[in-house]
């Protein structure tokens, strides 16, 4: 009988690792998608948008 007891303590702590662990994996993933998904195309409008003042910017002085 104090085997089983045994056991059943080991089996449910490596069920609560594996749990954290999980979490952890999922919450690193989700992280990433916000990240590359919503602040690099962020990013790439403003440099996007600068060039494009810049431009404008060259044309007009170029006109002069």
């Amino acid at each position: 009988m104090n085997l089983f007891s045994s056991n059943q303590k080991a089996q449910t702590s490596l069920e609560f690792i594996m749990l954290i662990g999980g979490v952890m994996l999922f919450v690193a993933i989700v992280t990433l998608i916000v990240r590359y998904n919503l602040i690099a195309p962020t990013q790439n409008r403003i440099s996007t948008n600068s060039s494009s003042v810049r431009q404008i910017i060259d044309n007009l002085s170029n006109t002069t």
